[in-house]
């Protein structure tokens, strides 16, 4: 018995639907495959995450108990304390671009512990250039103030020592070879709120 046109064509048609949705479900699978990965690889890194923050928060909690049983007088014993400040031979007025003008003011600020040894202590420092040949009322050229943030940046140093090197510019103001220019500076501790001040002629 033949089969007739209209029904092998709806046969055929039943075929191609049958096989077009298993590749349909084949694709879906591999999409949800292809997200389940997705999903597994995240939540590893979120988990490795999770164990490093309280890995971190841990050891922070163990720091803080420490520092707690110290007690703040031992704590404060423990730092290094200001004694005095003094500002280095090499402070001075220089020629920086040698182009025969004296535009840079250098000040070498030694801080100096209970012990004698040069310390980094964060604190600021104020700066200021007189010119003692001057009048009274203008004798006192410039001044400057240096902030915590800005001065540990400009800590050097040589295998003997250390102190706070600072080059500020002086290109605009007016003084000769015969004037006599005094630095004064000023340290503020910020760890124990000592102040100390020194001076230096040139």
């Amino acid at each position: 018995m033949k089969i007739k046109k209209p029904v092998k064509f709806a046969y055929l048609f039943l075929l191609f639907a049958v096989v077009a949705a298993g590749c349909e479900n084949a694709s879906k699978k591999v999409v949800i495959e292809k997200e389940n990965r997705r999903l597994l690889a995240e939540n590893k890194q979120l988990t490795k995450n999770i164990e490093k923050l309280q890995a971190e928060k841990d050891q922070f909690a163990g720091q803080l108990n420490i520092v707690n049983q110290l007690g703040r007088e031992v704590r404060l014993e423990a730092m290094p304390t200001l004694n005095k400040i003094e500002l280095t031979s090499r402070s001075g007025l220089y020629d920086k671009d040698k182009n025969g003008s004296l535009e840079t003011l250098r000040v070498y600020v030694r801080v100096v512990d209970s012990d004698g040894d040069a310390v980094k202590i964060p604190g600021s420092i104020t700066i200021q250039l007189w010119n003692l040949n001057a009048e009274p009322d203008k004798a006192l050229l410039r001044s400057w103030e240096l902030g915590p943030e800005e001065i540990k940046k400009l800590w050097s140093g040589t295998f003997m020592t250390g102190y706070y090197r600072l080059r500020l510019d002086v290109s605009d103001l007016a003084f000769s070879d015969d004037d006599t220019l005094t630095v004064n500076a000023v340290f503020t501790d910020y760890l124990s709120g000592r102040i100390a001040k020194a001076q230096r002629s040139f």
